[in-house]
């Protein structure tokens, strides 16, 4: 098995064009455009969210119960990225509203109403600015 160890990967042609040819050998994708931007691991339990851990969120905010804003650290290009939640409970979690290209909401609404819960993950994919 080869091994490459370098510190850092930039393109050829340009230093932030690196591809990478998917599986079966027929299409390539951006490596930028594939990579997570933004997670946070949060419990809010505690009626206070507390990031477990995070990459690249500056802070995060309390808004309401079952809601809470992430705070970028570096921010989008703009509001066009798409995130993913999740939790660990039969519920419903969203991003509904809120995405800036420093920010967006995370609800989580069990089906009579906004709840704190443990274990809520949220990651971000897109362009960085």
């Amino acid at each position: 098995m080869s091994e490459i160890r370098v510190d850092k990967i930039s393109g050829k042609t340009s230093a932030n064009a690196v591809t990478v040819t998917g599986e079966n050998g027929s299409t390539q994708t951006s490596l930028q455009q594939g990579l997570t931007k933004v997670w946070i691991h949060l419990d809010a339990s505690s009626g206070t969210p507390t990031a477990q851990d995070s990459l690249n969120v500056s802070s995060l905010t309390d808004t309401a119960v079952g809601q809470h804003t992430v705070n970028i650290n570096n921010d989008f290009n703009n509001a066009d990225y798409a995130n993913t939640v999740n939790s660990n409970f039969d519920g419903f979690f969203w991003c509904p509203t809120g995405y800036t290209a420093s920010a967006f909401t995370i609800n989580i609404y069990t089906g009579s109403g906004y709840s704190d819960r443990t274990e809520v993950i949220g990651k971000s994919c897109g362009e960085l600015a």
